[in-house]
């Protein structure tokens, strides 16, 4: 499957993520606690500040979830 992401942004400068793409292979009907890590930033304000919030799929019946780590 192809999962596209989008972050928006709320103030001045828009969130980068670490990697241009991400990647992951899974074997199929097996259950994996973990698959990927996908990491943005933001160059708003301090390192305190421009951490991004949180991830959310807008997409209903998925297969995936999405957590704060």
């Amino acid at each position: 499957a192809t999962v596209h992401i989008q972050v928006n942004d709320v103030n001045e400068y828009s969130p980068v993520f670490k990697e241009k793409s991400y990647k992951a292979t899974v074997i199929e009907g097996k259950k994996y606690d973990s698959i990927l890590k996908v990491e943005a930033v933001d160059a708003d304000c301090s390192f305190q500040f421009s951490q991004i919030c949180s991830y959310e799929i807008v997409t209903p019946d998925v297969p995936f979830t999405i957590d704060k780590d």
